[in-house]
């Protein structure tokens, strides 16, 4: 496995209001080039390191609201009741 951030050249609205930079930190397996995790975050920390090892090995529906993020990802819209 090898870790690497990249800087991206453009700012963007973070979580809390501010303006700012963001990175890609990626995890990879060496033997197969298969990227195992990837996030866009800030500048990266030794936590981002152990937050996408977690997330390279733990599978999707067992990672905490995963139920809930694949039923949005799968809504066309707003959901309304039909009558």
């Amino acid at each position: 496995m090898e870790i690497d951030s990249i800087p991206f050249d453009m700012l963007v609205r973070l979580d809390n209001g501010v303006v700012g930079r963001v990175e890609l930190t990626g995890l990879v397996d060496a033997a197969t080039c298969s990227v195992t995790a990837a996030v866009l975050r800030p500048p990266t920390t030794s936590v981002d390191a152990s937050f996408l090892l977690a997330r390279s090995v733990t599978p999707a529906p067992m990672r905490p609201g995963w139920a809930e993020a694949l039923r949005l990802e799968r809504s066309a819209g707003t959901w309304r009741p039909r009558h």
